[in-house]
């Protein structure tokens, strides 16, 4: 159903003068779905406001995440009022996820340039580092190409917050796991000796049922052949596998 006439207005009117926490969710609900008209002013209402109004209106432009919002939305990244910046992040945040790849990048930049920028507060940049972190489909080439270079950067921050954010790199390794107990007794049949002959003894207690006469034997081969390279106090250890 299209808004009545001067609906709109009425429910701007209703979220600047509300006091109520849920009649401003509420009006803010309503304005968003409302889409176009709200838009418009709420965009006219951006201008003149003060502070208090301002993250109000922020909020409903991020419901509504309108591309073309965002040369209206981005000075208040740098708003002195940390409740105005921060729905600036919110609102510009919404538009990484844009159809138009340009206004994605155009917001990206926007919001790298805040996450950056050492002079700004730390909850500003951490919301920032957020919004960033958080889009809707995250990629492997969105993590190498915008995710992993900040996170180099931000390790060398000089806030001890953004640098616990983005953590200390070693989550970012691969996990390697260790081979089973079978494929490691394989390949100590195939000349891979584990350094430790009380390893191989373990793996043989462990595994060795189920390996096969053939891979026990060269096994066998193997650490008779391995005796003859170790040191006279190494012997007696590999002669008991």
């Amino acid at each position: 159903m299209p808004p009545r006439p001067g609906q709109s207005k009425a429910l701007l009117d209703d979220l600047l003068a509300g006091h109520d926490p849920v009649a401003v969710e509420a009006a803010i609900a309503r304005l968003a779905i409302t889409g176009r008209p709200a838009l418009r002013l709420v965009l006219q209402r951006l201008e003149s406001a003060d502070a208090p109004h301002l993250p109000r209106l922020l909020r409903v432009l991020e419901r509504l995440a309108d591309p073309t919002a965002l040369p209206a939305v981005r000075p208040y990244l740098n708003h002195d009022t940390l409740d105005v910046a921060v729905a600036a992040v919110d609102a510009v945040g919404a538009l990484l996820d844009a159809r138009d790849s340009r206004v994605a990048s155009a917001a990206l930049d926007a919001l790298t340039t805040t996450l950056l920028d050492r002079e700004r507060g730390d909850a500003v940049r951490l919301r920032a580092w957020e919004a960033i972190t958080s889009a809707a489909e995250p990629t492997a080439a969105y993590d190498a190409d915008v995710l992993a270079p900040l996170r180099l950067q931000l390790r060398q921050d000089g806030s001890p917050a953004l640098r616990a954010a983005v953590g200390d790199g070693r989550d970012d390794l691969p996990i390697i796991e260790e081979p089973s107990g079978d494929a490691q007794l394989e390949a100590a049949a195939g000349g891979a000796l584990p350094p430790d002959p009380e390893h191989l003894r373990q793996l043989l207690g462990s595994h060795g049922a189920d390996a096969s006469l053939t891979a026990l034997h060269r096994l066998i081969e193997r650490v008779r052949t391995h005796e003859q390279t170790v040191g006279r106090e190494r012997v007696e250890a590999w002669r008991v596998v």
